[in-house]
């Protein structure tokens, strides 16, 4: 074994001491294992048995992506491509979703129905601008169809999702394991690839950007740290599994600093601030303190382990790297990105561009940035005034019972710390724009809104 490999172990093992030594004496953590807070969960009365394994399956999808994406040789094959850009095991998973809500009495037409005319209305606009776009304005009208029927599916979904949890009835042991399971598959698959790039060895040529596995671009492996982290941080504030879940939130953290995901560590101080103006169980000085704890910790973690030799690693490094008078490179080349956006729209300012058309039509995408950065951007830009309007006004509908709970007395804030970053996130990534953190969105949306009815 390379000396570089052991030595890099070496500080892994002395880490990871360190790291529980800090965990008992900080915040007093009594050595209760992972097991016995998933064993309790597991051996719950309160959830469904079909609800534990769904979404354990629906928690696993990361490290499915890890695995199956390993390059074998010095090139990935044409399935693993495919598999990586299109985030296929959310896809498969969001159909086999569909299958069982039908399975188990879900009607799409039915439900359909019953919603309100101004609903219908957005709706029958927004996909209708889909199809027009994609045969009558995209660049290459294929691959924007195949987009198309990917937001027909995440929409069935979420009709699949709203009918299986009111079925279901959500209670607090299922929205607990629903945090934990979640954090937990994103912790885990950031471990894999941390591991992964010290077998590969730090000293090798090796392309630390495009051929991780699981992932098409490291910065894609920041929005599922994103969504782990928020869940977590909800969960303490929340007051579920609290000790577990701050060892989740110190390993996901640190895992975006690591990455050098500057967006998601932005989006989580960003949430935080919004979570101390708005949630009133948050202004509490023990969990302030184990919070910030936390994020420190997380923060000496990700310095103390050893990067890749890539200029794309370690938030900080990546903030010393970019000049603050340098707005463009500052920005990473978003500004580029948005202004290209933005020019593209003025040109088909009603129907837009099509879905998934950015990479092909933008000369600032260089054939490879999908989107431009920014949610409202990229919408404009795909569909144009009439199908941003209708999409933004369906989004806003359900939004609005998250709102109402942001302002209720206790607000339910591990929904609402992963739906506050995402969007904070969105405005400068896209994280809206792939499938599978749009599933877990999906999910959170659903869940809150039931929930908060009930």
């Amino acid at each position: 074994m390379p000396t570089a490999l052991v030595t890099s172990f070496q500080r892994l093992y002395l880490l990871t001491i360190f790291y529980f030594r800090f965990c008992i004496n900080i915040y007093d953590i009594q050595m209760i294992s992972l097991r016995d807070t998933l064993e309790q969960n597991l051996n719950s009365a309160d959830m469904p048995k079909a609800f534990l394994k769904w979404i354990m399956i629906f928690a696993s999808l990361p490290i499915i992506m890890f695995f199956i994406s390993i390059r074998v040789g010095s090139e990935f094959s044409n399935f693993q491509l495919f598999f990586r850009a299109y985030w296929m095991p959310a896809v498969i998973f969001e159909v086999i979703t569909l299958f069982f809500a039908l399975r188990i009495g879900w009607q799409p037409a039915a439900q359909f129905k019953e919603l309100k005319s101004i609903i219908k209305i957005a709706l029958l606009i927004w996909l209708s601008i889909l199809f027009i776009g994609a045969l009558f304005s995209a660049e290459i009208p294929a691959i924007s169809m195949i987009s198309v029927f990917l937001w027909i599916l995440h929409l069935g979904f979420f009709g699949a999702l709203h009918y299986i949890f009111k079925h279901w009835s959500i209670n607090n042991q299922m929205i607990r394991f629903m945090a934990l399971s979640l954090s937990l598959g994103s912790a885990i698959t950031a471990f894999f690839i941390i591991i992964y790039s010290f077998i590969i060895g730090h000293g090798s040529d090796y392309d630390w950007i495009s051929a991780m596995p699981g992932f098409s671009n490291i910065r894609h492996i920041g929005y599922i740290k994103l969504l782990g982290a928020a869940l977590s941080l909800g969960a303490i504030i929340s007051g579920y599994d609290k000790r577990t879940h701050v060892i989740l939130f110190i390993i996901n953290f640190a895992a975006i600093i690591w990455f050098g995901s500057r967006g998601p560590f932005i989006a989580i101080l960003l949430s935080l601030l919004t979570a101390y103006i708005f949630i009133p169980n948050f202004r509490n000085i023990k969990k302030l303190g184990t919070i910030l704890v936390s994020i420190l910790s997380a923060i000496l973690i990700s310095q103390m382990v050893p990067t890749p030799p890539s200029p794309s690693y370690n938030v900080f490094d990546r903030y010393e790297e970019k000049k603050i008078d340098d707005y463009e490179k500052f920005t990473s080349g978003r500004s580029e990105l948005w202004a290209d956006a933005a020019q593209l729209f003025a040109k088909k300012p009603l129907i837009g561009n099509g879905t998934d058309q950015f990479k092909y039509t933008a000369e600032s995408a260089l054939g490879a940035s999908r989107h431009p950065h920014n949610i409202i951007m990229q919408i404009l830009f795909e569909w144009g005034l009439i199908g941003s309007l209708s999409f933004l006004f369906l989004i806003a509908l359900l939004l609005n019972s998250v709102a109402r709970d942001l302002f209720a007395a206790r607000p339910e804030a591990v929904f609402l710390m992963p739906i506050m970053a995402a969007i904070f996130f969105s405005m400068i990534d896209g994280i809206l724009f792939y499938a599978l953190p749009i599933s877990i969105l999906s999910l959170i949306i659903v869940m809150q809104t039931i929930k908060a009815r009930q």
